[in-house]
């Protein structure tokens, strides 16, 4: 989150929308709460607010698991990534002081970032869009990008702007 303030600093950027896919996401829902005012507007595609549970928690244990018996430096990064993602805050309770334009969208299979997660943002968020993209997962960007990138930019194309 710190990296992405120090950037639009560096950039001169006083005021930015934000889209980010699973942990980008989460840090874009991060950067908004810390700080609203060079928030423009947020996308969130797949994005987890609470406690990493379920499949994510399983893959990343037994991927970690696997890492730590190595010596590399991806691995270790790899660790320590997945120990941060474990341990970082449950923000569920603060998106009711979103208060920016929020498109949210997930696959209706994703089964690292259920539907059910985004749901729980979009009640939580005023006013904002839930989209569920049909036969796709956790990469929908990917697996359906004509109709990703369509909700995107009618998101982007609706925002009243100067």
């Amino acid at each position: 989150m710190e990296d992405l303030r120090q950037l639009l600093d560096h950039l001169a950027v006083e005021r930015a929308h934000l889209a980010g896919l699973s942990m980008g996401g989460y840090v874009a829902l991060s950067f908004t709460l810390a700080h609203p005012e060079r928030v423009g507007a947020l996308i969130l595609a797949g994005t987890n607010c609470g406690p990493v549970e379920g499949t994510l928690r399983a893959w990343g244990e037994e991927k970690a698991a696997r890492m730590r018996q190595k010596s590399t430096p991806s691995a270790r990064q790899f660790v320590r990534a997945h120990e941060a993602t474990i341990a970082r805050p449950d923000l569920t309770g603060r998106l009711s002081e979103i208060e920016k334009p929020a498109l949210i969208i997930v696959g209706e299979s994703d089964t690292i970032t259920p539907p059910g997660i985004s749901e729980v943002m979009h009640g939580g968020i005023a006013g904002s869009r839930l989209v569920v993209l049909p036969g796709c997962g956790h990469r929908c960007h990917e697996e359906q990008s004509d109709a990703f990138n369509s909700v995107v930019s009618d998101f982007l194309d609706r925002l009243d702007t100067p």
